[in-house]
């Protein structure tokens, strides 16, 4: 009965912090907000282009760091709080500066956005190591189901907020006001990590720095997990970034009826979010991420025979199952599978091999677009789709294998 308090106090502070990060990430929607304020600050194409590019190479190279400087301490809490803040003060750099109009704003932005991501992949694989680390493993799905699903609500709040700041005359003035809103509430949602309670549901309070050569070793599945979700996360972005801009050139459709689109993306996310958490928990984890990516390549698939507005809804709805799964079912099957003390390694070591799909997908996408258009784009991603859940299906267990998590 007291772990399971702990878990849903843990639980609800989690969210409470989601709650805050999710409005303060994207009032700066790197997709939706950040190119828009780049441009109408005079970026160049270029500029723009850097945004994503940045956040893949700026998140997933400094994971590798994280497991090598905190693998061994046995307290994780008061490090994990102390890295998020770091994470949140090149926004209110860009604020001072943008409103001051010290510099270029898009050099300022751009560099800003680059500590920032940084900052993001030093704390990433901690954050995940922690919340494995507080959360009952059996009710682990739908807790991120409701973390994810909070931070879903504010970041539609988030964007709404910032559409609204953003009026219909923009200036630097504006972008300050942005990027202050986004540090405050990013900076204050961090404080919510004092509610958690630090304890161990697995008893294991030290993840030392693992080598990929020995994990792989170790656990014959990492290399196909690892594959089978980078083929993923690069069919999203391809996906994602390309769809909406699609549809406005067939369907001749205005910039208002391309974010209603996004809209139903949105919805499903925050639904399936909590569907599939609950889901991986009653079953096991690998069925809802079978279930997600199948989604994906039927929705894709239907767009090599016809771009139809329904066809793009559904296109819509299917990327907000994936996310959802990303964020929820995925990541508690990849803590599931490796012993405990592995863990953190483990997570530190997919998303610094994640850099290079994340920057390779969206360019050979981008390529395939221009030459040949969307319906050869989603042939495209439809045959790594397909490979995708070959490798989940016949490679990857559901469960952990007890011969795994013997020791020497």
């Amino acid at each position: 009965m007291e772990q399971g308090r702990v878990h849903a106090r843990n639980t609800v502070f989690l969210g409470l912090v989601e709650l805050f990060w999710g409005a303060g990430m994207n009032i700066i929607s790197m997709s939706a907000i950040l190119p828009v304020i780049l441009k109408d600050l005079g970026a160049s194409h270029i500029e723009i282009a850097l945004v994503p590019v940045i956040a893949s190479v700026g998140v997933g190279i400094p994971q590798l760091l994280s497991p090598k400087l905190f693998g061994g301490a046995g307290k994780l809490k008061l490090p994990l709080i102390l890295l998020h803040i770091p994470v949140t003060l090149p926004l209110l750099a860009v604020s001072i500066m943008l409103y001051g109009g010290y510099g270029k704003p898009a050099a300022v932005i751009l560099i800003a956005w680059a500590v920032h991501c940084a900052s993001i992949g030093l704390v990433l694989p901690l954050w995940l190591s922690y919340m494995a680390k507080i959360l009952d493993p059996s009710a682990r799905g739908r807790a991120f189901g409701l973390i994810f699903f909070c931070q879903t609500l504010t970041g539609a709040l988030g964007v709404w907020a910032a559409s609204r700041i953003y009026g219909v005359s923009f200036d630097a003035a504006r972008a300050s006001v942005l990027f202050l809103i986004a540090f405050l509430t990013m900076f204050v949602g961090t404080f919510f990590f004092f509610g958690t309670k630090e304890e161990s549901f697995e008893g294991v309070h030290e993840t030392p720095y693992v080598s990929f050569r020995k994990l792989a070793e170790k656990y014959n599945w990492l290399i196909p997990m690892c594959g089978f979700r980078w083929i993923l996360r690069g069919c999203y972005l391809i996906v994602s970034s390309f769809y909406i801009v699609d549809y406005m050139e067939k369907r001749h459709g205005a910039s208002s009826a391309a974010i209603s689109i996004g809209v139903f993306l949105l919805l499903s996310q925050a639904v399936a979010s909590l569907a599939l958490g609950r889901w991986g928990d009653s079953v096991n984890n690998k069925f809802p991420v079978v279930f997600s990516t199948t989604a994906f390549l039927v929705a894709t698939v239907l767009m090599i025979f016809g771009s139809f507005t329904f066809s793009y809804i559904l296109l819509a709805v299917a990327l907000g199952i994936y996310v959802s799964s990303e964020f929820t079912t995925q990541n508690s099957w990849m803590m599931a599978l490796p012993a405990p003390e592995d863990r953190h390694s483990v997570l530190a070591w997919h998303g610094f091999l994640n850099t290079v799909p994340q920057i390779a997908f969206p360019f050979a996408g981008g390529l395939i677009m221009d030459l040949y258009g969307m319906r050869t784009v989603a042939v495209f991603v439809s045959i790594f789709l397909v490979a995708a859940l070959g490798l989940m299906i016949f490679l990857v267990p559901a469960s952990r294998e007890k011969k795994e998590v013997k020791t020497d």
